[in-house]
């Protein structure tokens, strides 16, 4: 699964319409000798930003 969490930080207002392509996604597998072990290791569903947690 894949969320992507859009925000428009400026004061103009943007409109998306449906249709509209406004992202451009690159998936890279890439290999090395550390392990992952950040926050959303093994996470299933959707799991907010620690930043956002209290406002979900």
């Amino acid at each position: 699964n894949i969320t992507i969490e859009v925000v428009n930080e400026s004061p103009n207002t943007i409109v998306l319409r449906p249709g509209l392509r406004f992202l451009h996604l690159i998936l890279v597998r890439a290999e090395g000798a550390a392990k992952y072990l950040g926050t959303y290791l093994g996470q299933r569903g959707v799991t907010p930003p620690k930043g956002l947690k209290a406002e979900c």
